[in-house]
C-alpha cells in the first residue's frame, strides 16, 4: 500500500509540463482521509477506529483530536499529565508549557494555539514522522473525521510540540527488539531480521513496547532506499522493494540501510508482513520521466494526470525494474497485470485476463460488485515498446476463459477465443479466468469490445425433415467468439430427370433469428437446403454444404 513518504520532497518527482503538472506547493497536504482511506493507503490509525467513542483522559468520545491524542499517549504507556482536566485543544501546550518546545519528535503532540490557523479551540495531532522540511501527523477532529496530513513550514506550522512521552528511536537503520524478535527500522517501518550475518553481523538492538511496535508504519515510506547483503539495492514503492540497477536512475547515491534480503522475498504473517511482493494498487511511480501507475503487480503508463483523476505524487524509480521479470532483484513487478486484476478505465472496468483487459458489462457476471484500480485509458488501448509495454491487446495465447454465468470455458489463440468441450485435447483441466461472457459475445466490436477477435461464425444444418407435406430444415450456432446474431438459408427443388435449379432465397428465411424455417413440399424430387450465420460482428460465414431430402 502506499504510504505516507508518498510526498516527501527528497524522495518525489512529480512530471512537469502540460499534461503532468505539478500541485503548488502548500504548508498543509492531506495524506489520507477516514479510517478506512487511511487503512488503504498503509498508514492506519493504531487501532483508535475500534475504540474512537470511548473517552481517553477525560476527552469527549468520538471524532475529537484530544480525544485521539489522548488515546495515542495512553497506548504508549504515558500517564496523564495533569490530575484534573486536560482542556481543549489550544489550553494543551500553555497546561503543559513545561515540556512544550520547538522541536518536533516522533510521538510528540503538534500543537496549535488559538488563532494559529486551525480554529479558535485549537487542534492537538501526533508526529508520526519528522522529514527534512516538516512533520507528518496522524489527528481526528471534533466534527471531522480522521486524517494523515504533511505540513511543512509556513502559515499552519503548530505553535509547539509537547513531550510527554516521545516514541522509541525509530530512526532508519536502528535496530529494534519486539516480542523477542530483531527489526530493522527503514523508512519507519521495522523488517524482520532472521540472521545477524544477513545485516554484516551482531548488532545491539533496542527493546519496544507492544504500542510502540504497533505504532511503526506496515511498510516503509516510498522512496526509502535499503541495500541486502548480495550487494542489491533497492527502492520502496507502494510497499514493495524495486531493485535500483543504477543510482543515477533515481537522481544519485543515497544512504542504503543493510536489511535482511529474506524480509524483502517474505510476505505473510508476523514477522513477514512488513513488505509487499509487489507495489500496492494504485502506486504511482516516475521512471525516466514516464509516470506509471501499478495495478496488479504491473506499472501501466499514465499519459496524463487527468485520466486518473488528477495531478499526485510518485516515487522515482529505475525503469529497469519495471521491464525485467524474473528472479531477485528482478522479481518485485510483473510483466502485466496479475489475472483477475480489476481496473476502471474512463468510467469503464476491465478485468485482466491473459496480460489483456476485458470488459466487464455487469459486475453480476463476474460473481458481484469488487473494487478497482483507476488508470489511464491509453495505457489499455495501446501495446508496443516502453512506455506502453505493460498491457496487451488481446489475451496471450493458451489463456483459458470461463464465463460463470454459462459455466462454458473458451481457449484464446491469435486473439479468438474458441470454445472448449472438453479438456482432452489439453491435457486435463487448465486454469481459467472468470470473464463477462459479453467480452466474448461482442467479441470484434470496437470500443470496449475490442479487446478479443471476432471468429469467423460457423452454423450447421442439424435436420431436413419433412412431414404433412411441409419441409422443415433444423439447423444451429456452436458457442463461439462473437455471437451468431442471425441465419440465411436457401435451397433448391430439382424434379426426377430434371437439372438442378438455382438456389432459392426466400425472404422468411433470411436474417432468421430462429432455429428453424420449414415451406410446402408436396412436389415429388429433391429438396436442398443450405444455412450460413452472420455474428456480432459483422462478419458472415460461407453457405454450409447443402443437405438434401428425396420427395416421391
Amino acid at each position: 500500500m502506499r504510504g505516507l513518504g508518498a510526498v516527501v520532497a527528497s524522495f518525489f518527482m512529480v512530471l512537469a509540463g502540460t499534461a503532468l503538472a505539478p500541485p503548488a506547493q502548500a504548508a498543509e497536504i492531506v495524506l489520507c482521509t477516514g479510517f478506512n482511506g487511511c487503512n488503504s493507503a498503509g498508514m492506519g490509525n493504531a487501532g483508535y477506529q475500534n475504540v474512537y467513542t470511548q473517552s481517553f483522559w477525560g476527552a469527549y468520545g468520538g471524532h475529537n483530536c484530544t480525544n485521539y491524542v489522548s488515546f495515542r499517549m495512553q497506548q504508549a504507556g504515558a500517564a496523564k499529565p495533569l490530575s484534573g482536566p486536560m482542556g481543549n485543544a489550544n489550553q494543551w501546550g500553555h497546561n503543559l508549557a513545561s515540556i512544550t518546545n520547538q522541536t518536533p519528535a516522533v510521538g510528540s503532540i503538534a500543537w496549535w494555539d488559538s488563532g494559529a490557523g486551525q480554529g479558535q479551540d485549537g487542534h492537538v495531532a501526533y508526529v508520526e514522522q519528522v522529514t527534512s522540511d516538516g512533520i507528518i501527523t496522524s489527528d481526528d477532529s471534533f466534527g471531522g473525521d480522521f486524517h494523515w496530513h504533511k505540513y511543512t513550514r509556513g502559515s499552519l506550522w503548530p505553535s509547539g510540540f509537547i513531550h510527554i512521552k516521545d516514541a522509541a528511536p525509530s530512526g532508519d537503520g536502528s535496530l529494534i527488539n519486539h516480542a523477542g524478535m530483531v527489526y530493522r527500522v527503514v523508512g519507519g517501518a521495522p523488517l524482520y531480521v532472521s540472521s545477524f550475518d544477513a545485516i554484516g553481523g551482531s548488532q545491539p538492538s533496542t527493546t519496544v513496547s507492544d504500542a510502540q511496535f504497533a505504532a511503526l508504519r506496515q511498510y516503509p515510506a516510498d522512496g526509502t532506499v535499503v541495500s541486502v547483503k548480495a550487494g542489491y539495492v533497492y527502492r520502496f514503492a507502494g510497499g514493495a522493494p524495486l531493485y535500483v540497477s543504477s543510482w543515477d536512475a533515481i537522481g544519485g547515491s543515497q544512504a542504503a540501510p543493510m536489511v535482511d534480503q529474506a524480509a524483502l522475498e517474505n510476505h505473510g504473517g508476523e514477522p513477514w508482513n512488513h513488505t509487499l511482493e509487489y507495489p500496492s494498487d494504485g502506486t504511482l511511480v516516475n521512471a525516466g520521466g514516464d509516470v506509471y501507475r501499478f495495478a496488479g503487480g504491473a506499472a501501466l503508463y499514465v499519459s496524463n494526470f487527468d485520466n486518473i483523476g488528477g495531478s499526485a505524487p510518485s516515487t522515482t524509480v529505475d525503469r529497469a525494474a519495471l521491464d525485467n521479470q524474473g528472479g531477485a532483484p528482478w522479481n518485485h513487478s510483473r510483466a502485466y497485470p496479475a489475472d483477475g486484476t480489476l481496473v476502471n478505465a474512463a468510467g469503464n472496468v476491465y478485468k485482466y485476463a491473459g496480460g489483456a483487459p476485458l470488459y466487464v458489462s455487469n459486475f453480476d457476471a463476474i460473481g458481484g460488485s469488487q473494487p478497482s484500480t483507476t488508470v489511464d485509458e491509453f495505457a489499455l488501448t495501446h501495446a508496443g515498446g516502453v512506455p506502453i509495454n505493460h498491457s496487451l491487446i488481446v489475451p496471450a495465447d493458451n489463456t483459458f476463459l470461463r464465463s460463470m454465468v454459462t459455466g462454458e470455458v473458451y481457449a484464446v489463440t491469435g486473439g479468438l477465443a474458441r470454445y472448449v468441450p472438453s479438456w482432452d485435447a489439453y491435457g486435463g483441466p487448465q486454469p481459467t479466468i472468470d470473464v463477462d461472457i459479453e467480452a466474448i459475445r461482442n467479441a470484434g466490436l470496437p470500443g470496449v469490445w475490442a479487446h478479443l477477435s471476432s471468429q469467423r461464425p460457423e452454423s450447421q444444418l442439424d435436420r431436413l425433415t419433412r412431414s404433412g407435406g411441409r419441409l422443415q430444415a433444423l439447423f444451429s450456432a456452436p458457442a463461439q467468439s462473437s455471437a451468431v446474431t442471425s441465419f440465411d438459408v436457401r435451397y433448391r427443388f430439382t424434379r426426377p430427370h430434371h437439372r438442378s435449379r438455382a438456389w432459392s432465397y426466400p425472404a422468411a428465411w433470411q436474417a432468421v433469428t430462429g432455429m428453424s424455417v420449414s415451406r410446402s413440399a408436396t412436389r415429388a424430387g429433391k429438396y436442398c437446403v443450405a444455412v450460413r450465420a452472420h455474428n456480432r460482428a459483422g462478419l458472415t460465414e460461407p453457405w454450409s454444404a447443402p443437405v438434401c431430402k428425396r420427395v416421391s
